[in-house]
């Protein structure tokens, strides 16, 4: 993958405020590479290196958000980037070395999630705010 690529990819990961009491450590060596390809694979990451191995076989354990947006944790992590970190970031020429922030936590601990889910919700406003600006 050429360099320019891996830094369009790259991902800063940080810990919900609200959960410092219940999550230990920090993702320390931020910015990541691009080595993680799909958003399960950043949450395995996130387990591993914050020792949470309980997690990593829980689907619903952890929730990973982008921009306010619920990550579904199957999607590839470049969807994710493209149509959700750039889009909302009004950022369509994306700046070299900007890394796509994503907030870890653990699901349920605030209560229930009442942001978005991407592809849901997000993804149809999206999809139709391009047809849109398509068709003008």
């Amino acid at each position: 993958m050429p360099h320019q690529d891996r830094a369009r990819l790259s991902t800063m990961l940080y810990k919900a405020s609200t959960h410092e009491e219940f999550i230990r450590g920090n993702m320390t060596r931020n910015p990541y590479s691009t080595a993680p390809i799909t958003s399960v694979h950043v949450k395995i990451k996130i387990c591993k290196d914050l020792d949470h191995q309980a997690l990593i076989k829980d689907d619903n354990g952890m929730e990973l958000l982008v921009h306010n947006n619920i990550i579904n944790i199957n999607l590839r992590k470049k969807l994710v980037y493209e149509q959700v970190w750039q889009v909302l970031s009004n950022d369509v020429i994306p700046r070299p070395n900007t890394p796509m922030l994503v907030e870890y936590r653990l699901q349920g601990l605030d209560g229930d999630g009442t942001e978005e889910i991407f592809p849901m919700r997000t993804h149809l406003r999206l999809s139709l705010k391009k047809n849109i600006k398509s068709h003008l």
